[in-house]
């Protein structure tokens, strides 16, 4: 947590797009956090346009938002049967 809040600070001052794939990156990769990663994903994918990143580079971000999105569908929907099944509404 502290290296995204350093990563926030940066960002902050920088502006730089490649501060948000570090955060989306600590986030996915260490946190497990895959709803903040992909919120920073879509953030870097749309903050980036026309940058200098390579389209192979872009696209594999891309995937792995795809990945994410699918990911957690999954697994509210599996939540959504079990509560179904057991009457229960946690989320």
């Amino acid at each position: 947590k502290q290296a995204v809040s350093s990563y926030s600070s940066a960002y902050e001052v920088l502006k730089d797009p490649t501060v948000l794939m570090m955060i989306a990156n600590v986030y996915d990769e260490d946190l497990k956090n895959e709803q903040k990663a992909l919120s920073y994903y879509r953030q870097f994918v749309a903050m980036s346009g026309k940058s200098v990143m390579s389209p192979v580079y872009m696209e594999s971000v891309k995937k792995q938002i795809d990945y994410l999105e699918r990911k957690i569908a999954e697994e509210k929907a599996k939540k959504e049967y079990i509560n179904q099944k057991t009457g229960t509404k946690k989320q």
